[in-house]
């Protein structure tokens, strides 16, 4: 489906999955999120999502926020929490790093904001003010190693600590064209001490904990506040959430440019 025709009417991909009994169909975050905003009690009550087994999510932040309310939104149109598949992959890996098992639903962990900014993985229960929620990436793929370190020192980190996802599998890519110094850097690091490799590094932030790869931000984006560790994404959440002015995942539209006649030149 076009992407153009997804944003004109969100109606559109969950109905096709319905007419066609698919059974896997999914999209970024702000999809689901766009779906549980524009979708009427009407288009609702004209969906069938029963056929659907696999709802992947991926490509941008998960939100666990969005997953529920989707959930409860369509679940009168047959659909299975069970059928929820967050997943994580780059192209450098030609794509899946990790997701499922299949028929799980989504996973989530809630830690305390403080230590998880300044790299630390502490559990606490969900409805703390200082909690948030996580959503888990799966498990990682079958002959796929995700390795967690430090971007400095490029050695491994301890068990609940956040580092840069580093991974090595056949799959991955051989580099990228043109461009060796790029491609030694990113295809060919290596783990110091233990000198393992090459990996792959994703430019990725996260952790490993009970079997399930969590993401937390983009190294690139983060952002060094008075020694917190912070990210685009979360500072906009935290903006669209202050005030009931601001649209959740929207910008202000623009006014379309208008367009002069073309001009035509007459012939005798």
């Amino acid at each position: 489906m076009g992407a153009m025709d997804f944003l004109g009417r969100p109606f559109r991909w969950l109905d096709s999955v319905g007419r066609n009994r698919a059974t896997l169909t999914g999209g970024p975050n702000f999809a689901y999120e766009l779906c549980n905003r524009r979708i009427s009690d009407e288009e609702l009550a004209a969906l069938d999502l029963s056929s659907l087994r696999v709802a992947f999510n991926g490509a941008e932040p998960i939100r666990s926020t969005t997953l529920t309310r989707f959930v409860d939104r369509f679940a009168p149109a047959g659909l299975r929490r069970e059928a929820l598949f967050p997943c994580y992959g780059l192209a450098e890996q030609t794509l899946l790093v990790s997701g499922g098992p299949h028929g799980s639903g989504a996973s989530t962990l809630a830690v305390a904001t403080a230590p998880l900014e300044s790299g630390r993985i502490e559990s606490v229960e969900a409805d703390r003010l200082d909690a948030r929620v996580l959503v888990g990436c799966g498990q990682p793929a079958p002959g796929v190693e995700v390795v967690v370190v430090d971007p400095d020192t490029r050695m491994r980190v301890a068990a609940d600590q956040v580092g840069e996802l580093w991974v090595r599998a056949s799959s991955a890519g051989e580099g990228y064209h043109a461009r060796p110094d790029t491609t030694a850097e990113v295809f060919g690091a290596r783990i110091a001490v233990a000198g393992e490799g090459p990996v792959l590094r994703t430019g990725d932030l996260g952790f490993l904990h009970g079997g399930q790869l969590y993401v937390s931000g983009r190294r690139k984006d983060l952002l060094i506040q008075r020694g917190r560790n912070l990210f685009p994404q979360d500072l906009e959440l935290t903006a669209e959430s202050a005030h009931p002015g601001l649209r959740s995942g929207c910008r202000r539209p623009t006014k379309p440019r208008r367009r002069s006649a073309p001009s035509v030149t007459r012939r005798p």
